[in-house]
């Protein structure tokens, strides 16, 4: 997840402002702190009789601050920029702002969202709370949505600084022109102005993500902790790395646990730290821990299903239903949770409902494959709960369909091959997939699918080679 244009960085003195009223009028204060040693390098004062005037007021007040940390006369003229001009001019529309990027940072996506749209309604002019409105929403809610406000807000960076031009035009080149070397490149330009701009660290090794760079993200995610131990955002893409990209999972459990050092209420923390002990293995720890999620966030499908494979895994099959039960409850759509039901069913040698399950699930499948009927993953789904339910002719006919469309479906296929008891064949087609790129290897570890596979040495030694344990 990519961090909102605006941020603000770690440097050898803190700036401490404040801001209050009397009567109709408004004192604004700033001082330069040493962190380490609490002394004061400069104190400023200045008043502005309404409120319609802070902001030059504001202004006022940073030129100060800048002389006295010697920068010249000229370079101030030449790069300070009018805050109501390259912000807002409204107050209200910056503190919603101000309040979404910490949101934000702490990784509340939704809150920050809430944040950035109020900012935006009150100033729909307000160009860096336009283009973060969009990256959120690209990265997390609604894609097409995310893109066009960020088209829009492209078209204004020109009146903006150097730090928030650099921070959208990233931004752009990622979501609407898709050339993620162009936004590595406007970000190493941000960097070089500002090298403990820890959001654009961030960002930089989102991209480095993207592009299959992993050393390189994990770089860019630890300078991003390095110059701010408490963005969230960024220990949360530091762990997501080692968990999902990087198979390490000992890293992972470090990183999610200095992260609950900081704070024990991080629900994303909780989440991965239960999917890594789910990697090592280690039930009862990865229940506990996803368990805690759960209590953060009672309506995280993702977390139910984790619930539903821990309790399957332990053989504890009516928990595991009413846990996969409880996705369908939270989120009718989530038609996969039909699927992972009448797998339960069928351990529990109930045929009549699993078969009921699978076939609702089948149908919700066949839904989405008119909707894209060039989607060879639907054929390899349809293929699978065909063979769930006895079908081997039709679901061998269904993945050589979905193979002639797409023949790098390979983990399709292997899920496939594990379901019908083809164990080597499975296998060479995980390494087959790992080879291409696949890289989620504690799913592996606990796919439904792949079940038939969990004692085969051949599956064991890959899993010894990939994960870090």
């Amino acid at each position: 997840m990519s961090q909102p244009a605006l941020a603000f960085a770690n440097r050898d003195w803190l700036l401490i402002p404040s801001i209050s009223g009397i009567g109709g009028a408004y004192v604004l204060s700033a001082t330069l702190e040493n962190p380490t040693t609490g002394a004061s390098l400069k104190s400023g004062i200045v008043r502005a009789s309404k409120k319609e005037d802070v902001f030059n007021a504001l202004d006022q007040l940073a030129r100060d601050i800048r002389r006295t940390l010697g920068e010249s006369m000229a370079a101030i003229d030449r790069q300070g920029r009018p805050l109501a001009k390259v912000t807002t001019s409204s107050l209200e529309a910056l503190r919603q702002y101000s309040v979404a990027v910490e949101r934000h940072r702490e990784g509340k996506l939704a809150e920050a969202r809430t944040c950035y749209e109020a900012a935006l309604g009150i100033d729909p002019g307000f160009t860096a709370a336009q283009a973060s409105l969009g990256m959120i929403n690209y990265e997390t809610f609604d894609r097409q949505k995310g893109k066009a406000l960020l088209a829009q807000a492209v078209g204004h960076v020109d009146n903006l600084t150097d730090k928030e031009r650099y921070g959208i035009l990233a931004f752009h080149a990622r979501a609407v022109e898709n050339d993620l070397p162009k936004a590595v490149q406007y970000l190493k330009s941000l960097l070089a102005l500002y090298p403990d701009h820890n959001a654009a660290h961030n960002n930089l090794a989102v991209y480095y993500r993207q592009m299959g760079q992993y050393d390189n993200a994990v770089a860019e995610y630890g300078e991003a902790v390095r110059t701010d131990p408490t963005f969230m955002l960024a220990r949360d893409g530091l762990a997501g790395m080692y968990l999902y990209a990087m198979g390490d999972v000992k890293a992972g459990i470090e990183v999610c646990k200095a992260q609950l050092a900081l704070n024990d209420r991080h629900f994303r923390a909780w989440d991965n730290l239960g999917w890594a002990y789910l990697g090592q293995g280690d039930l009862g720890q990865a229940q506990a821990a996803i368990e805690r999620a759960v209590a953060l966030d009672p309506k995280s499908v993702l977390d139910w299903y984790r619930i539903g494979h821990v309790h399957r895994l332990r053989a504890e099959y009516p928990a595991a239903r009413q846990a996969f039960a409880r996705v369908i409850e939270i989120d009718a759509s989530e038609s996969a949770a039909h699927y992972e039901l009448g797998v339960v069913a069928r351990l529990m040698k109930d045929d009549a409902t699993a078969n009921r399950e699978f076939g609702r699930f089948r149908d919700a499948t066949g839904t989405q494959l008119r909707a894209e009927p060039k989607n060879a993953e639907h054929y390899l789904v349809l293929a699978i709960v065909s063979q769930r339910m006895g079908q081997t002719q039709q679901a061998n006919a269904l993945a050589r369909k979905a193979m002639a469309m797409d023949p790098d479906q390979h983990f399709g296929l292997a899920t496939l091959l594990s379901v019908q008891g083809k164990k080597d064949e499975a296998i060479d087609q995980l390494e087959l997939a790992i080879q291409k790129g696949f890289r989620n290897y504690i799913w592996l570890t606990i796919h439904t699918d792949l079940d038939n596979l969990r004692a085969e040495p051949r599956f064991l030694a890959l899993m010894d080679r990939h994960l870090k344990r």
